[in-house]
C-alpha cells in the first residue's frame, strides 16, 4: 500500500486561466494557443497530483515569463506539495508578494516561509496582509498558527527523535507495530512485484509487510531485517496494521494493485497473518470507499479507522465501529473537532489518547502533522505533538512501545529514502495545577478516601472528604493522564462529580472497581467556594475565588481588598457617573488607597492602538466622573493579546494607554492627573496565552484598557 502521505496531499483550487487575447498575426496566434494548450495539461497533471509532471511545464512555462502569475503560484504550489521548499519560496520571491491580491495566495506565502522554518517572516507577512484586509478570517486564523509556532519554538522540550540503523532504505518504510514477541513489523516497498509474484506483468514496487529484531547491543540498531509472510496468495499491496485484542487476528490494511495509482483502494481484513488468500476476512463497512488505519480499544470493542466514506468532513476523516454480537455497527464519524476538510489518517489509540496524523493547514508545521485528543475530555481538543516530531514534512503512522517511546514514520530531511521509520520520545508540554478538587456524593462521614495514580502504578497522592464532602489535591499537572480510584469502607456506591470551568459539576465515569481515569488538559484548576453555611455550597472555578493585589510599581501603594474590586461591571459603561457603587468607591477612598475600572467596552482592533467608536461614549462617562473628584488621580493600564513578539506588544499597549491620556485630554482631563503604564501580555484576562488555541473573541478580551483611580491628598495634588 502506498503511504497516504504521497497519494493524499491537500488540494488546492484550479489556477485562475491565462487570458489569450486575439493574436493578429497566425505565428503568434499559433504560439499562444500552444502555450494556452501547455498550461491546461500543467493544471490536469496538478490536479491529478502528478505534480512532477506539473512542475516540468510549468517551469518552462515561468521562467520564460516570470510575469505570468497563474503559472508562478501554481509552480510554487507543486513544489510545495513534493515538499521541495526552498525552490517553492524562490518561485514565490520572482512572482513577488506585492502582487498578491487574494487572501488565499498569502496564506499559501506565510506556508512556506514555515516551511522553510522562518515564522518570523510568516507572522510579519500575516501583519501586514491584516493592516489591509481587517476582515479576513483565516488570516487571523493563520496569525494564531504561526503565533503558536512561534511560542512553541522557544520552549525547552524534553521529546526527541533518533534515527534507526539497519532498517531504513532507498525506499519507503512505514506503519511501524511492535508484535508480541518484540519484533519491530512495518511497511516497505523496496522490493519488486515479480520478485514476489513471478507471473505479474509489471515490476512495480509492492509494499509488504517486514519484520526485524532489535540489536541486543544497540536499541537503536536493527538485525537484518525480513518479510514477515514469505509466501502468499493474495495480490495486494500491504498496509497499517494492529491486533484485535480479545479476538487473536489482525487487522490490517490491503490496497489493491493493478489500475491507476490515484483509482486504487483499499479496506480493512481480518486475519492470522498466514498469507493464504482464504485467511483475508474483509470488514463488512469496506463498501467502495478507502478504508483502513485500524486501531482498538483495550476489550477490543471498538475500532477506530481512517476512510473517506460519504457523510465525512473532507477527504480522508477517522471514524468508529462497536463490535456488538458479532457484527461490526455501522460507522461513526468522529465529528468537526477532529476532522477537517484534508486528511486525518493513520489513528492509535494510547493511554485514552488517540493518536493521529493531519494536514490540515489552519494548524502546525506543513504536510501530515502528529496530533492527540484525549478521549477523557469532550469537546476534543487536538494538540500538536511539536518538534521535534512534527516538521513540514510528514509524519504520520506513529506507534508507543512503551508510554512514551516508540516509533514513527516520516520523510523529512536527512532520512535514507522516501519515508523513514525513527525512535521517538514523546513529552507533552506540561503546566502546574495549583488545586484540583472533587465532590463525594453522597457523603455521610464515611470512611472514604481518593488516591491519585499515574499510569505507571505510582501514588502521586491521598485525601479524605472534608465536612463538605471535598478533597482536594494540590501539585498535579496538565497533559497527564491520572488513575484515580476510591478507597474505604463505604466506598461502594458513592458518585465523584467535578466541578468544569463554567462551575458545573460533572460525574464522573467510575468502574465497579472504584477507579476512573482523568487528564487535565489546561491550567485552570476547578473547585469549589464554600458559603458561610453548611447547607449550600456556591460552585466556582477556583480562578474566581479571589483576586490577588498586585503592586503597580515600585512606589504605588497595595491595592485595596478584593471585596472592594467591582467584578460585577456595568452592561454599559455610559452609566459610569450615575453608578452610586462606583461613585461611593471613589468618593470614599482614603489617601493612597486604589479602586480598578474596567470600562467594558474599551476594547482594540487587532494590532492597532486607535481608539474605536463603541468605546468614546464610555471614556465621555468616564472623563465625567474623573473631573467630578478632583482628588483622585487616574493610572491608564493597556494591554494585549499574546499573539506577535513580546517586545512589539510592549510598545503596542503602551501606544494604547497613551492614545487614552490623550483622548481624556480633548475632554478636558488635566494630563497631570494621569499616568499611563503598557502591560504587554503579562497580564492577559484568560487563558489564551502562547501555544493556546483560542478562538478570535477570547483573544479579543485581552486587547483592553483598565483604570486605577487613586485618591491624593491635597498637598500631592
Amino acid at each position: 500500500m502506498f503511504p497516504l502521505s504521497k497519494l493524499f496531499r491537500p488540494g488546492w483550487k484550479k489556477a485562475t486561466p491565462i487570458a489569450i487575447g486575439t493574436a493578429v498575426l497566425l505565428v503568434a496566434s499559433a504560439f499562444f494557443n500552444e502555450a494556452s494548450a501547455q498550461s491546461k495539461k500543467a493544471e490536469k497533471f496538478f490536479n491529478e497530483g502528478q505534480y512532477d509532471q506539473a512542475i516540468r511545464i510549468l517551469k518552462k512555462d515561468f521562467y520564460s515569463d516570470q510575469n505570468d502569475l497563474p503559472s508562478g503560484m501554481m509552480l510554487a504550489k507543486a513544489f510545495y506539495q513534493v515538499h521541495k521548499y526552498e525552490d517553492a519560496l524562490d518561485v514565490l520571491n520572482l512572482v513577488n508578494i506585492e502582487r498578491m491580491s487574494q487572501s488565499r495566495d498569502i496564506l499559501f506565502y506565510a506556508d512556506v516561509l514555515i516551511a522553510n522554518d522562518d515564522f518570523s517572516a510568516a507572522y510579519l507577512t500575516l501583519i501586514e496582509w491584516l493592516s489591509i484586509s481587517e476582515t479576513d478570517a483565516d488570516a487571523y486564523v493563520w496569525l494564531d498558527k504561526t503565533a503558536n509556532l512561534l511560542a512553541w519554538d522557544s520552549l525547552r522540550t524534553l521529546s526527541d527523535l533518533k534515527k534507526i540503523d539497519g532498517l531504513n532504505t532507498f525506499a519507503n518504510e512505514y506503519a511501524p507495530y511492535t508484535s508480541p514477541n518484540g519484533e519491530l513489523w512495518y511497511v516497505s516497498d523496496k522490493n519488486t512485484l515479480q520478485a514476489v509474484f513471478p507471473a505479474a506483468f509489471t515490476n512495480q514496487n509492492i509494499h509488504l509487510y517486514h519484520r526485524a529484531q532489535t540489536s541486543k547491543l544497540d536499541s537503536l540498531r536493527m538485525n537484518k531485517p525480513t518479510m514477515l509472510m514469505r509466501t502468499r496468495d493474495y495480490y495486494y499491496h500491504d498496509g497499517a496494521l494492529a491486533r484485535w485484542p480479545q479476538q487473536g487476528e489482525y487487522a490490517m490494511t490491503l490496497r489493491e494493485i493493478d489500475g491507476l495509482q490515484h483509482s486504487l483502494r483499499f479496506g480493512i481484513y481480518f486475519s492470522n497473518l498466514t498469507g493464504a488468500v482464504d485467511d483475508i476476512r474483509p470488514f463488512e463497512h469496506n463498501g467502495k470507499f478507502n478504508t483502513g488505519h485500524p486501531t482498538f480499544s483495550l476489550d477490543g470493542s471498538r475500532m477506530y479507522f481512517s476512510s473517506d466514506r460519504e457523510g465525512g468532513h473532507g477527504k480522508m476523516d477517522l471514524w468508529y465501529s462497536d463490535f456488538d454480537d458479532g457484527l461490526w455497527t455501522e460507522p461513526v464519524n468522529l465529528g468537526p473537532e477532529v476532522n477537517t476538510s484534508g486528511n486525518e489518517v493513520y489513528p492509535v489509540l494510547h493511554d485514552f489518547r488517540l493518536f493521529y496524523s493531519s494536514d490540515r493547514r489552519d494548524m502546525g508545521y506543513g504536510g501530515l502533522d502528529l496530533y492527540y485528543v484525549s478521549l477523557l475530555n469532550l469537546p476534543f481538543k487536538p494538540y500538536n505533538l511539536r518538534a521535534p516530531i512534527n516538521s513540514a514534512y510528514d509524519d504520520f503512522s506513529i506507534h508507543f512501545t512503551h508510554r512514551q517511546t516508540g516509533y514513527l514514520a516520516s520523510d523529512r530531511r536527512g532520512g535514507a529514502g522516501g519515508n523513514d521509520i525513527y525512535a521517538f520520545r514523546f513529552v507533552p508540554e506540561q503546566l502546574p495545577v495549583d488545586t484540583l478538587e472533587f465532590k463525594i456524593m453522597p457523603f455521610r462521614n464515611a470512611e472514604v478516601s481518593l488516591e491519585v495514580h499515574d499510569l505507571s502504578g505510582n501514588k502521586v497522592g491521598e485525601a479524605h472528604p472534608d465536612q463538605y464532602g471535598v478533597v482536594s489535591f494540590p501539585n498535579l499537572t496538565t497533559a497527564e493522564v491520572y488513575m484515580l480510584k476510591v478507597e474505604g469502607s463505604d466506598a461502594k456506591g458513592v458518585i465523584i462529580y467535578k466541578v468544569d470551568s463554567q462551575g458545573n459539576e460533572v460525574a464522573l465515569n467510575v468502574d465497579d472497581s472504584g477507579q476512573f481515569p482523568l487528564e487535565l488538559l489546561d491550567d485552570r484548576a476547578f473547585g469549589f467556594v464554600r458559603g458561610p453555611s453548611d447547607d449550600e455550597n456556591l460552585q466556582l472555578p477556583l480562578s474566581q475565588k479571589s483576586i490577588p493585589s498586585t503592586q503597580m510599581d515600585d512606589t504605588a501603594p497595595e491595592l485595596i481588598s478584593s471585596s472592594n474590586v467591582l467584578e460585577d461591571k456595568p452592561d454599559t459603561a455610559a452609566d459610569i457617573t450615575q453608578s452610586s457603587d462606583d461613585n461611593t468607591a471613589i468618593s470614599g477612598l482614603l489617601d493612597g488607597e486604589e479602586f480598578i475600572k474596567t470600562v467594558p467596552t474599551v476594547y482594540y482592533d487587532f494590532d492597532s492602538f486607535k481608539i474605536r467608536d463603541d468605546a468614546k461614549e464610555d471614556l465621555n462617562a468616564l472623563a465625567k466622573t474623573i473631573l467630578s473628584n478632583k482628588n483622585i488621580h487616574v493610572k491608564v493600564i493597556s494591554h494585549t493579546d499574546s499573539r506577535g513578539p513580546k517586545a512589539y506588544n510592549m510598545t503596542l499597549s503602551e501606544k494604547r494607554a497613551h492614545g487614552v491620556i490623550e483622548y481624556l485630554a480633548v475632554q478636558g482631563v488635566d494630563t497631570d492627573r494621569l499616568t499611563s503604564e503598557g502591560k504587554g501580555e503579562s497580564e492577559l484576562a484568560n487563558d489564551c496565552g502562547d501555544g493556546a488555541w483560542c478562538s478570535n473573541e477570547d483573544h479579543a478580551k485581552n486587547r483592553r484598557t483598565e483604570f486605577v483611580f487613586i485618591r491624593r491628598s491635597t498637598a500631592e495634588k
